[in-house]
């Protein structure tokens, strides 16, 4: 029997490139509201997502498909390469915070998802294979992504993204080193109010790793905002960081301090050291 030929083993599912269209519409279309309002997308990342889509299409309805599932693992390699690592790089850096405001929170993770599943079931392995180091690796796939949209977010200048960027690091179970010293440094630096307490929120949920309890002590020391200080005097005691002692301790006898935190911070000590 012959085998697929590069030339005409081109496959068109709608399962999965109408999803793709709907992606590539919707980002058109906001480019163009962008550009009306005077806040037009660069056109480097025109040119970034216009090549993920593209990618995309080539990894799911090009040859590489029947190639690498009837005669060439290089072929179904490559197609793993194209749609973990370079389409969602190419993508993700196509977008910044005004072009994900509206499309990423109302349609575009909905759509990604559905690109998800289609693509998952493309690349089902044969049963002689076993699934669980492709499930394992689609997973590590979407959660690098979620980490590349989060760090990108916490980037932007507006104060509105960088909170939507630590709420995205919610959907991150187990964040890699770079993700949480972003949120430590947004814990630190950012110089929006709201978007460190919603840091601390976010540094709960991770305040088994030994980085963040370090750096959610040395911020108790640094902060002068009196709503994060009882958020973070909250937080080392509920994580029962002892290293937060003498920090709580100063805290109590700095007559210059707000009252509500030195009386929280002295309340915090008693339970420290009880």
């Amino acid at each position: 029997m012959d085998g697929p030929s590069p030339l005409t083993s081109w496959t068109f599912e709608p399962l999965q490139l109408v999803p793709i269209l709907v992606v590539a519409l919707l980002y058109a279309r906001r480019s163009r509201t962008l550009a009306r309002r005077g806040t037009p997308v660069a056109s480097w990342r025109l040119w970034c997502f216009g090549l993920g889509i593209g990618l995309l299409v080539l990894a799911l309805a090009s040859p590489l498909d029947a190639l690498g599932e009837r005669q060439f693992l290089w072929a179904h390699m490559a197609q793993h390469i194209l749609l973990g690592d370079l389409a969602p790089l190419a993508l993700v850096a196509g977008l910044n915070g005004p072009l994900l405001q509206p499309v990423l929170q109302f349609g575009l993770a909905l759509v990604l998802l559905v690109v998800g599943v289609a693509a998952g079931w493309r690349l089902r392995p044969e049963p002689v294979v076993q699934p669980n180091g492709e499930i394992t690796e689609l997973r590590g796939e979407l959660r690098q992504m979620r980490q590349m949209v989060a760090l990108s977010l916490m980037q932007q200048q507006s104060a509105s993204e960088r909170l939507k960027g630590v709420n995205w690091s919610y959907q991150l179970q187990q964040p890699d080193r770079e993700v949480l010293t972003a949120l430590l440094d947004t814990l630190m630096h950012d110089p929006n109010v709201n978007v460190r307490l919603a840091a601390v929120d976010a540094l709960r949920q991770f305040g088994g790793q030994p980085v963040v309890r370090t750096g959610v002590v040395e911020a108790l020391g640094r902060q002068d905002s009196p709503m994060v200080q009882v958020a973070l005097i909250d937080l080392v005691v509920d994580l029962k960081e002892k290293e937060s002692v003498d920090t709580l301790r100063k805290l109590t006898q700095n007559e210059k301090l707000n009252e509500a935190v030195r009386t929280r911070a002295q309340k915090g000590l008693q339970e420290l050291e009880g």
